[in-house]
């Protein structure tokens, strides 16, 4: 099914650039988790460097880096937008965004569950929203936010082709 046929030009710009906005979006938080660790581990070897020149210790009772990474599941939204713009059929995006979100979907919980099992108690009968709470962060409810808009919009688009390919066939007949 080529997309080109029945999604107008304007629409399918519209939804390049969405999905150029979210790459964007995603490149920005790996550019910044970057430069945090890069911050804290100089700042960790200045405090090194403090301590073993002072007379007198110095202890840090605080951390400067928040303890977070984001997924390099994120990395997807590239080859969404890359299919978004190479191909002109529209199924292998869709196929590539619902990958996208049931990654994301499944990793929240998987994280939280990797980090319980570290040390700390486990116990399986947390429900799934204090998992989120305690889990998620701005980054990851953004990219849900994002992700849900482009499934669904590909959604309407797809369900628009099937209903223009329906009624053609119906038509010749």
């Amino acid at each position: 099914m080529k997309a080109h046929y029945y999604i107008s030009k304007r629409e399918r710009t519209a939804l390049l650039l969405f999905t150029f906005a979210i790459v964007i979006f995603i490149l920005s938080g790996f550019i910044t988790e970057g430069n945090v660790r890069y911050n804290s581990s100089v700042a960790e070897i200045w405090r090194n460097i403090e301590y073993q020149n002072s007379v007198y210790p110095c202890p840090s009772f605080s951390s400067n880096y928040v303890n977070y990474t984001i997924p390099d599941f994120h990395l997807l939204i590239v080859f969404i937008f890359a299919s978004l713009l190479k191909t002109k059929r529209f199924l292998l995006p869709f196929l590539l965004t619902i990958i996208y979100a049931a990654s994301l979907i499944y990793s929240i919980p998987a994280r939280f569950d990797a980090r319980r099992l570290g040390g700390e108690e486990f116990s399986p009968y947390v429900n799934v929203f204090n998992k989120l709470y305690f889990e998620a962060n701005y980054f990851d409810y953004t990219a849900t936010f994002f992700i849900l808009i482009l499934l669904f919009w590909q959604l309407s688009i797809l369900f628009r082709i099937f209903n223009k390919i329906r009624q053609n066939k119906i038509g010749f007949q």
